[in-house]
């Protein structure tokens, strides 16, 4: 994380990167590596009469290659395993720049690459923390956080494909019930008042006890 955005005195309780397990590109890229395989072996072994090789296209294109391995690959297994690699390294390049933070005053989301995002979430604006795991999700050890604000027009936080997300979701929840802003406050219990009658009581009371004393007698 970014040190630039934390506070001068914020401290980092919980920080976390979603697991490229639960990127779809990833699952994308491995499923077409798996495609790029099974082409190849039907291409390479079942069918030995498949011509469409890089050697064609180096003689449509007008090129030559030194390599005589190379030249007999198959073109549609090739350009499937590159896809594939594509697909992968992309999932991560996406994944690293994703960070999940909770400090002892904020929870924060950052994505981007070239441009950086920074959603702040303050404990007094979270209603709920919910944690959304599907079977593939809990087979994989991962699950999706969904943070939801006190403000009806401001949309979810979503915090997908992360680690142990029930200790992710007791650390928000632990920050949100200490903050001053979420407690209900209760005023202290106003001292009983006397009331009118109370009050003319008192004085004829007290104008009694002045003719008692002799003070309301004169000379």
């Amino acid at each position: 994380m970014q040190k630039d955005i934390l506070l001068p005195d914020e401290k980092i309780i919980n920080f976390r990167k979603p697991s490229i397990l639960g990127e779809s590109k990833f699952w994308l890229g491995a499923i077409v590596l798996a495609l790029s395989l099974v082409t190849f072996v039907v291409f390479s072994v079942l069918y030995p009469q498949y011509n469409s090789t890089l050697s064609n296209l180096y003689g449509y294109l007008r090129l030559t290659s030194g390599v005589s391995l190379l030249n007999s690959i198959p073109i549609v297994p090739i350009t499937l395993l590159v896809v594939g690699f594509a697909y992968l390294l992309y999932a991560e390049f996406e994944r690293y720049f994703k960070e999940f933070t909770i400090t002892n005053r904020r929870i924060i989301y950052q994505h981007g690459v070239l441009i950086r995002d920074a959603n702040i979430v303050l404990p007094r604006m979270v209603s709920d923390v919910a944690v959304d795991v599907g079977i593939i999700e809990r087979l994989l050890g991962l699950g999706k956080i969904i943070i939801r604000s006190t403000d009806a027009g401001r949309p979810d936080v979503v915090i997908g494909s992360i680690s142990e997300p029930y200790k992710f979701q007791d650390d928000i929840i632990k920050l949100v019930s200490k903050d001053p802003a979420t407690e209900s406050y209760t005023p202290p219990t106003p001292l009983p008042q006397p009331s009118a009658r109370e009050e003319r009581s008192k004085e004829e009371n007290g104008e009694k006890d002045d003719e008692d004393n002799g003070t309301g007698k004169t000379g």
